[in-house]
């Protein structure tokens, strides 16, 4: 069954990289990107323009990016994390921050893991088939969520 990814990214060039990245993983996937929590909460809440979609359009795993605009990363993971209807989706932070700060607070609010985003390409590309290899053959994922009206 092919996973679903759904992408954070506001910055054009990044989402660019990562979709890169993920076509030479070799995995099989769909992606989804968003441009930031506002719209990853409509999504995964099914509202306004995302009100039609169905379980099978939920994602398996969330790339999140932790600067975003309107909502940042963090507060989307408090979000998520403490919602029991999406508390069980995997989140991995993907961010150009190494602040000791902006790691600790994402580990405290229950990210399942922090990425520094590499500036070198093949090594971006190493360490997302890496996340998807982690995630898509060894985890055991949860069912994918479907939150009801």
């Amino acid at each position: 069954m092919r996973k679903k990814l759904l992408l954070v990214e506001d910055n054009a060039a990044h989402e660019e990289l990562t979709r890169l990245a993920l076509k030479k993983t070799g995995f099989e996937h769909d992606l989804t990107v968003v441009r930031d929590g506002t719209e990853l909460l409509e999504y995964l809440f099914r509202q306004g323009r995302y009100i039609h979609l169905t379980r099978s359009d939920m994602p398996d795993l969330i790339l999140l990016d932790l600067k975003l605009p309107r909502m940042d990363g963090l507060e989307v993971l408090k979000k998520l994390k403490t919602d029991g209807r999406t508390r069980s989706i995997p989140i991995v932070m993907l961010s150009s921050s190494t602040e000791e700060n902006d790691i600790r607070k994402s580990y405290k609010l229950g990210a399942n893991s922090y990425v520094h985003k590499r500036m070198n390409a093949l090594e971006f590309n190493e360490v997302l088939r890496d996340i998807l290899s982690y995630w898509f053959e060894f985890a055991k994922l949860p069912p994918r969520v479907y939150v009801e009206e």
